[in-house]
C-alpha cells in the first residue's frame, strides 16, 4: 500500500505479524540519530504521546515485527527534533493497514477454525478470533465457593454450571398431584418454578415473565392468564393498542397515510408510526436542452427540480408532484390525483405512462412503463387476482413497512396522493422523469394501447419533467435486494429450498435441499428408506421404515428379537410386534416399619421412602495398624492360629495389669478376626453380646506383599467399646484410649510369632493412633451428636464470591488483593491458587499453592502493554469437584513509554563534555527502593543496535552516574534501568546526547609541533643510512664478474645436478 503524501510512505504486509515500511529519506545531512516509527492499533489518536514509538535505524526502510494479526494499524515515520528531551520533529503522513488474518487458533495442540467455539475447562466459552486469539466469556454467571452446612458437600449437576448441595440429613417431603418431592428439590408445576422446603411448596413464575409496572399513562395494569401460555399478559384498560396519533390525526393499526411533507407513513399500533427518512437536500443542475429552465419547487413536499415548459400546464390532473429515491435501484414519483368516478364502490384511477432517461445519455433513450394506481387499502384487503391487471404486482398482497412499496415496483394511492415506484435503474445516477396522464379516446392513448410510440412523442402530452438522483450503494461490492442493502457475503434470503447471498454486487443462490441429492442405501438400521415430504418443510426428507419382521417403536426401528427400555418397561420386537413388560420389582416387605412406596422424580419405579430415624451412639472405636516382617507362609491356618494366640495373650496381660473393671470386661468379650493373602478367614470368639454394657471386638486383617521374596505382613486391629450406665461416654473413651496405647506399647516389643517353617516374625512398625470415633447401627451415620439414618437430599447451591482487584500495576508486575475469606469458607478450603494468562489465550499459568488465609499475591514476569486475565481458585476438601473459581480480574500492564514517564525514575539533567557525560535522576521513593536490587546504566553509539558498555550501582539511593571514555563529537544513546528483586526491570527510557568537540589550546599546538619535528628528523636519518648501505653493496658487487644462481635443481641417476634455470652473465 502506497500513500499519496510527500514522503511516499509505503507499507507491505508480510505474513500475519510483520509489516515492511519504506519512505523517502527526509533526514537532514547532519542528522546523527535514528528514524522512529510511531504506530497505534485499531484507533487513530491526534496526540502523538498516545502512540507507540520504536527506533528502527537510519535507513529509510524497516520491518515492524511482533504485531497482532487481523488488526488495523496507523503508522507514521519521524525524526527526533531534540532526542535528549524526547521531542519528535518532522513526520510523514499517516498510513493505515490491516495485518493479515489467521485461519485458525491453536490450543493444547488442537486447531480451531476462526469462529469456532470451545468450552474451556467447563468454566468459560471461548471463540477463535481472526487475530489467532480466543475471546472468552464465563460459562456460569456465579463465581465463588458455595455456602454449605455441616455434613453437606457439593455434587455436579447435568451441565457445567449446575451444582447442588448433597446432605445426609432428612427433611419433610412434599406431595403435589400424587407426586412426592424430597425436601430441597426443585420442580416445575403448571409452568411455575417450585421448591419443596420442609413440607411446604413455594412457587413463582420464571424470570422472563416480567410484571408490568404502574405508570401515569397506565395506572391500573391488569394480569390476564392466557391458556397454553406460560407467562401471563398485562393489559392497560385505558391504552388503545390499535390506534396511532400522528400530526393531530388518529389512524388505525396498519393504515397508510400521507404526512404533511407528503411522506408515506403507516400505523403500527403500540409500536408507533413509521415514516420514510427525511427529504434529502437537492442541488441545482445546469440548464440543458432537455431542461432549459430548471427550478427547485417547494410545494410542501420534498424539494424537486422541475423543468418548466411555457406551453404545458396540467394542474387539474397532476398536482404537488415530487420525485426522490428511497433505494439505490428505484426511483419514486408522487403527485395528487382524484378517482375517475366517485360514485362507484371501488374507486378507479386513470392510467399513467412513466418515461425516464439517464441525464448523461447523449441520445436520451427513454424507458417507458404503463401503470394504473390502486388504492392501498384495496391491495391489502383483496387477493391479487381481483386487482386490475394493469397495475404492477408486488411480491405480496400487503406491505408490512412503509418503505416496502417505495423500494420495489408499485403504483398505489393513499388518500388523494399517488406513489409510483420504478425499479431497474442504476445506483447514484441522475434521471429525467416524465408523467403522462393517459386520456381515453385520444390518438395518443390509442397508439399507446396498440404498443406503438410515435416519434418525438415522449414530451407531447407530459405533465412536466422532473430530475431525480438515485441513492448510492454503501459499498461497490454491496447488493440491493428487496429494499435492503447487503454487504458482500451477507445473507439475502434463505428459504427451505435455497439460500441467497450477496456476492460482489450480485445476489447468487444455492440449493438448501441436499437431502434430495443424496440416496440413502438400505441397512440394518434403515431397512426401507423413503424420500417423503415432511410437514412444515418444503424439502423432502429421507425416512426409514421397518421390514416385515422388524418393528417401528417410538420412531426407532427394532430388529426382530431386539429390545429397548421405555421408562420402566422393557420392550421387545418379535416378528413385527412389540411387547413390553414392567421391570419394577414387586416388593411387598418394607425395609423397616413405617416406610411407604412413593413415586419420586427421576425414578421410574416406586421407591421406598422412610421417616428419619436416629439414636444415640452405642459406643466408640479405634484402630491400630501394625506391620510385621516376612511373608505369609503356605500354611496359613497354623500361622493365623499362632498370631491370634499371641494377640489374645498380649491383650490379657494389658487387662491384668490394669485393675479397671472396664478393661477386664474388654478381655472377657474379646473377638479377633485374622485374614492372610490365602483368603482363608478364621473367626475366633470367646463371647459377644450385642449392645452389652461393655465389650471389646478386635478385628485383625493380614495381607502379604512380595510372596516370592521377603516382604512385609500388614495387620489392622479394631477395638470397640460400648457405653453403659457403669461406663458412660467420657469414661469409656478414656478407658479405650488407655487400653489402645498400652496394647501398642506391648505389641511394639513383645510380638514374636514362630512360623511352621521355623521363621520368627516380629513387629517392625506401628502407626500412630487414629481418632476415637462413635459406633452406630448399620446404615446410620454419626452427624451432629446423633446416629442418623443416611438419606440424600439435594438443594440449590448458594455460592459466595470474594472481590479481587489489581493494584500497583507496572509494565511487568501487578499486585492482586482480595477480601479475607470467612471462617465458614476457610473450613472447606485446603489451599488457594492464583492462575493467570494473556487475554485471548486459553492455557492458565498456576502459582504455587497458597495458604487459605492469604489475601494478596504478586504477579511477576508480565509483558508491557498487555492485557491479562487472573483468577483466584480454591481447592476444596469435598470428594467431588474440588476446584472452584473464587474471583476474576483483568490486568492491563503499562506500556514501556507509560512506565518510563512515571514517577519511579525521572531523568533530571544530562551534562555533556567532549569525553564524558553525567546522568542525574530523582531519588527513588523508599517504597520502591525496597524492591530494587541495583541500578544499571548502559550506553552505545547511536549508530549501533546493541548496548556495548554498562555499569552497575549497588547503592539504590544514588542519584547520578558518570559515563567515561567517550569519543568527541559523537551521538550516543543511553538508558538507566532498575534491576528489581523480582527479576524484572524498569527502564527510564532512551537518553540521547552528543559529545562536544574538543577545543585546541596553545599547549596542544606546541606538543603537536614537537612530535612532528622529531618524526621528520627520524625519517631523514633513516634515508641517509639507507643510501650509505646501498653504495657499499654496489662497490662490493663490481669486483665479481660472474654469479651462478641455480633454481629448481633435481638429482639424476648419477647423483649429478642438472640446472633447470640458467644464469646469465653481467
Amino acid at each position: 500500500m502506497l500513500s499519496t503524501g510527500d514522503f511516499e510512505l509505503a507499507v507491505t504486509s508480510r505474513g500475519k505479524t510483520v509489516l515492511d515500511l519504506e519512505w523517502l529519506n527526509f533526514a537532514p545531512a547532519d542528522y546523527r540519530f535514528e528514524y522512529v516509527v510511531l504506530y497505534r492499533e485499531n484507533t487513530y489518536h491526534p496526540d502523538i504521546n498516545q502512540w507507540n514509538i520504536r527506533e528502527i535505524g537510519n535507513a529509510p526502510k524497516c520491518s515492524l515485527e511482533g504485531l497482532k494479526p487481523a488488526k488495523l494499524h496507523f503508522i507514521r515515520v519521524a525524526i527526533w527534533e531534540d532526542a535528549r528531551a524526547g521531542i519528535i520533529g518532522n513526520m510523514t503522513e499517516t498510513i493505515s493497514v490491516e495485518t493479515r488474518r489467521t485461519e485458525f487458533c491453536i490450543h493444547m495442540g488442537e486447531y480451531f477454525n476462526v469462529g469456532q467455539h470451545v468450552i474451556n475447562d467447563c468454566e468459560e466459552k471461548c471463540t477463535c478470533l481472526p487475530t489467532g486469539e480466543f475471546e472468552c466469556y464465563p460459562l456460569c454467571e456465579m463465581q465463588g465457593v458455595p455456602e454449605v452446612e455441616e455434613g453437606c458437600h457439593i455434587i455436579p449437576g447435568e451441565n457445567c454450571c449446575d451444582f447442588k448441595v448433597s446432605c445426609t440429613v432428612g427433611g419433610v417431603s412434599c406431595l403435589v398431584d400424587d407426586v412426592t418431592y424430597p425436601h430441597g428439590s426443585e420442580f416445575e408445576h403448571n409452568c411455575q418454578q417450585c421448591t419443596c422446603s420442609h413440607g411446604q411448596v413455594e412457587c413463582h413464575f420464571p424470570e422472563e415473565c416480567q410484571e408490568m409496572e404502574a405508570t401515569p399513562e397506565c395506572p391500573y395494569p391488569n394480569k390476564v392468564e392466557v391458556e397454553g401460555q406460560c407467562c401471563p399478559e398485562w393489559h392497560c384498560a385505558d391504552l388503545d393498542d390499535d390506534a396511532c396519533h400522528y400530526e393531530m390525526q388518529r389512524y388505525e393499526e396498519g393504515q397508510y397515510f400521507s404526512s404533511e411533507n407528503c411522506g408515506l407513513c403507516q400505523c403500527h399500533g403500540a409500536a408507533g408510526v413509521r415514516c420514510p427518512p427525511k427529504c434529502p437536500p437537492v442541488l441545482m443542475m445546469q440548464p440543458s436542452l432537455e431542461c432549459p429552465d430548471p427550478e427547485i419547487r417547494k410545494e410542501g413536499c420534498c424539494d424537486t427540480i422541475h423543468c418548466n415548459y411555457a406551453n404545458l400546464s396540467l394542474p387539474q390532473l397532476i398536482g404537488r408532484m415530487f420525485a426522490r429515491s428511497y433505494s439505490p435501484v428505484t426511483l419514486t414519483v408522487s403527485f395528487e390525483a382524484s378517482p375517475l368516478s366517485e360514485e362507484t364502490e371501488v374507486p378507479l384511477y386513470r392510467e399513467y405512462e412513466i418515461l425516464f432517461a439517464n441525464t448523461s445519455d447523449t441520445q436520451l433513450s427513454w424507458n417507458r412503463r404503463l401503470v394504473q394506481p390502486v388504492d392501498v387499502r384495496i391491495r391489502q384487503d383483496r387477493p391479487q387476482r381481483d386487482q386490475p391487471s394493469s397495475s404492477p404486482s408486488p411480491s405480496s398482497s400487503s406491505y408490512s413497512d412503509p418503505l416496502d412499496p417505495l423500494t420495489r415496483d408499485s403504483a398505489i394511492v393513499v388518500g388523494e396522493r399517488v406513489y409510483i415506484t420504478l425499479s431497474g435503474v442504476d445506483p447514484n445516477t441522475t434521471y429525467f422523469v416524465k408523467v403522462n396522464p393517459l386520456l381515453a379516446g385520444t390518438p395518443y392513448h390509442e397508439s399507446l394501447m396498440d404498443g406503438e410510440l410515435p416519434a418525438h412523442a415522449a414530451g407531447a402530452a407530459s405533465s412536466t419533467t422532473v430530475v431525480v438522483k438515485t441513492m448510492p450503494l454503501d459499498n461497490v461490492s454491496s447488493c440491493f435486494y428487496e429494499g435492503k442493502q447487503l454487504l458482500h457475503g451477507q445473507l439475502a434470503k434463505e428459504t427451505c429450498r435455497e439460500s441467497c447471498r450477496c456476492d460482489l454486487g450480485k445476489v447468487s443462490c444455492v440449493s438448501t435441499c441436499p437431502t434430495e441429492q443424496v440416496v440413502v442405501a438400505r441397512s440394518r438400521s434403515c431397512p426401507q428408506p423413503r424420500l417423503e415430504q415432511v410437514q412444515d418443510s418444503c424439502c423432502r426428507q429421507w425416512k426409514c421404515y421397518p421390514s416385515a419382521t422388524d418393528c417401528l417403536y417410538s420412531d426407532i426401528i427394532l430388529s426382530s428379537g431386539q429390545s429397548m427400555r421405555r421408562a420402566c418397561d422393557l420392550c421387545t420386537c418379535r416378528n413385527g410386534t412389540v411387547s413390553c413388560s414392567s421391570q419394577c420389582e414387586d416388593v411387598q416387605v418394607p425395609p423397616r416399619p413405617s416406610c411407604v412406596l412413593t413415586n419420586i422424580t427421576g425414578h421410574c419405579c416406586p421407591q421406598w421412602t422412610c421417616p428419619i430415624e436416629n439414636h444415640p451412639p452405642y459406643g466408640v472405636k479405634t484402630s491400630i495398624d501394625i506391620y510385621l516382617d516376612g511373608k505369609c507362609p503356605n500354611d496359613t491356618f497354623n500361622f493365623i492360629h499362632d498370631l491370634k494366640k499371641d494377640l489374645v495373650h498380649q491383650m490379657t496381660i494389658v487387662c491384668n495389669e490394669n485393675r479397671s473393671p472396664g478393661l477386664t470386661n474388654y478381655c472377657n468379650n474379646l473377638q479377633i478376626n485374622v485374614q492372610c493373602d490365602s483368603h482363608t478367614k478364621l473367626m475366633s470368639s470367646r463371647s459377644h453380646r450385642k449392645r452389652q454394657a461393655s465389650s471389646v471386638i478386635s478385628n485383625n486383617s493380614l495381607t502379604a506383599a512380595d510372596s516370592e521374596t521377603g516382604g512385609r505382613i500388614n495387620a489392622q486391629i479394631l477395638l470397640f467399646a460400648n457405653f453403659s450406665q457403669e461406663s458412660p461416654a467420657e469414661l469409656t473413651e478414656e478407658l479405650l484410649q488407655s487400653a489402645a496405647l498400652q496394647l501398642m506399647a506391648r505389641l511394639n516389643r513383645s510380638v514374636h510369632v514362630q512360623l511352621p517353617s521355623g521363621q520368627v516374625v516380629s513387629v517392625v512398625k506401628i502407626s500412630s493412633l487414629p481418632q476415637i470415633s462413635y459406633v452406630c447401627d448399620s446404615g446410620f451415620a454419626f452427624e451432629r451428636g446423633q446416629c442418623v439414618l443416611s438419606q440424600v437430599e439435594t438443594s440449590l447451591v448458594s455460592r459466595t464470591s470474594t472481590g479481587m482487584e489489581a493494584t500497583d500495576v507496572t509494565d511487568t508486575l501487578a499486585v492482586l488483593t482480595w477480601h479475607r475469606l470467612s471462617d465458614k469458607t476457610l473450613a472447606q478450603i485446603s489451599n488457594l491458587m492464583v492462575v493467570h494468562r494473556r487475554h485471548g489465550e486459553l492455557d492458565w499459568i498456576p502459582s504455587i499453592p497458597l495458604e487459605p488465609h492469604r489475601s494478596t499475591y504478586l504477579l511477576r514476569a508480565l509483558e508491557a502493554g498487555q492485557v491479562y486475565d487472573a483468577r483466584l481458585v480454591a481447592s476444596m476438601t469435598w470428594p467431588e469437584h474440588s476446584r472452584w473459581v473464587m474471583a476474576e480480574v483483568e490486568v492491563e500492564t503499562l506500556r514501556q513509554s507509560e512506565f518510563q514517564t512515571g514517577p519511579t525514575l525521572s531523568i533530571i539533567k544530562v551534562p555533556v563534555s567532549s569525553d564524558y557525560a553525567s546522568v542525574y535522576w530523582d531519588k527513588i521513593p523508599e517504597e520502591l527502593a525496597s524492591t530494587v536490587l541495583a541500578i544499571e546504566i548502559r550506553w552505545r553509539e547511536s549508530k549501533d543496535k546493541i548496548y556495548t558498555f554498562s555499569q552497575k550501582l549497588h547503592d539504590v539511593h544514588q542519584c547520578v552516574a558518570h559515563i567515561p571514555a567517550l569519543t568527541e563529537d559523537t551521538a550516543y544513546t543511553a538508558e538507566v534501568r532498575l534491576l528489581l528483586k523480582s527479576g524484572s526491570t524498569a527502564n527510564s527510557g532512551l537518553i540521547h546526547f552528543v559529545t562536544k568537540s574538543r577545543e585546541r589550546t596553545f599547549e596542544d599546538v606546541i606538543v603537536v609541533a614537537c612530535v612532528s619535528c622529531a618524526l621528520s628528523f627520524l625519517v631523514v636519518a633513516a634515508l641517509a643510512v639507507g643510501i650509505v648501505m646501498w653504495r657499499r653493496r654496489k662497490a662490493q658487487g663490481s669486483a665479481v664478474g660472474f654469479i651462478n644462481h641455480t633454481f629448481g635443481v633435481q638429482p639424476d641417476k648419477k647423483r649429478e645436478i642438472n640446472a633447470v634455470a640458467n644464469s646469465g652473465a653481467i
